[in-house]
């Protein structure tokens, strides 16, 4: 242990803990606009990028059931998607879906696509919500003919 001399007497340095703090807080900072930065991008690969900067879009969620069209029974796994919005939603085992959008007006209508393997694509299954819902929507799927 170092000492130092004081008045005559060896005393015992005490350790020099600011340095200690000023790494400490050196490092968390460093963290902090990494993490910051690296949420950012994350947003921004994702589509998302307008969402950080524009508080005028408003949130609509559109749910709702996909069923055979035969014999109306649920379709799990299920593609679901708004034409012009990320990301897409998967039908749970009752064929149910969510898809939370953001978007200018609490009031429209959207464009559906569903796609499922073993049945034909609706490309565009119009939507409408008001005061940022549309519950209860109903999508028959038709099974794909076989080709001979």
């Amino acid at each position: 242990m170092k000492t130092s001399v004081q008045h005559g007497k060896a005393e015992p340095r005490k350790p020099f803990l600011s340095r200690k703090i000023i790494l400490v807080f050196a490092i968390i900072s460093v963290l902090g606009l990494v993490l910051f930065g690296l949420q950012e991008l994350i947003l921004r690969m994702s589509g998302y990028e307008d969402d950080l900067y524009d508080d005028s879009r408003v949130s609509v969620v559109i749910s709702g059931t996909v069923v055979d069209i035969n014999t109306q029974e649920p379709v799990a796994g299920a593609r679901v998607g708004a034409e012009g919005f990320e990301p897409d939603s998967l039908t749970d085992e009752r064929g149910c879906f969510k898809l939370a959008l953001r978007t200018s007006s609490t009031n429209g209508d959207v464009l559906i696509r569903v796609e499922k393997e073993g049945y034909k694509v609706i490309p565009a299954m119009p939507a409408e919500y008001s005061e940022g819902k549309a519950f209860g929507l109903k999508v028959n799927l038709t099974p794909a003919t076989p080709l001979v």
